[in-house]
């Protein structure tokens, strides 16, 4: 149960292919959806390959991450009995992140969902009801913690 007035950002688990993906933050502000090399590597990919692209994206503050390449994978949304499957075509980053994924605005547009942060959860309809899924606080306090463990350590250098 989400703590009354948090302001945490929306971080949950899903399935992505064959496996199993916890540290997956669902971001309205991205304009992509962003696997981390870091996590692919850790994946069963089956005979996906990634595709080589050779454009870079750049953050809110103008810096610039290298694309490694691009590759889709179907990803699981929802809960028993309200679930669906969506290809992703994920952006894959080769940058240091407490996360494991990014989903952002295009896929969260294709579900038609609606991210909601006071509650933690993401909904979107479906033809026989609703399907959501659940933010996880305590994976988004170890994200959190990890990131700022870094940082702190980084700063004492």
């Amino acid at each position: 149960m989400p703590q009354e007035g948090h302001q945490d950002a929306l971080v949950i688990t899903a399935k992505i292919g064959t496996n199993t993906v916890k540290k997956i933050l669902v971001d309205n502000g991205s304009s992509v959806d962003v696997l981390y090399h870091h996590t692919l590597a850790r994946m069963d990919t089956g005979e996906r390959k990634l595709d080589n692209t050779h454009s870079p994206l750049y953050g809110f503050t103008g810096n610039e991450v290298k694309v490694v390449g691009t590759i889709d994978f179907p990803v699981l949304f929802g809960t028993l009995p309200c679930q669906v499957w969506k290809i992703v075509k994920f952006h894959v980053v080769s940058a240091a992140s407490s996360h494991n994924a990014i989903l952002g605005r295009t896929i969260i547009s294709a579900l038609q969902a609606i991210t909601s942060i006071p509650h933690l959860k993401i909904k979107f309809p479906m033809e026989f009801g609703v399907g959501e899924m659940c933010g996880d606080q305590a994976v988004l306090c170890q994200c959190y913690f990890t990131t700022v463990v870094h940082k702190k350590q980084d700063c004492e250098l």
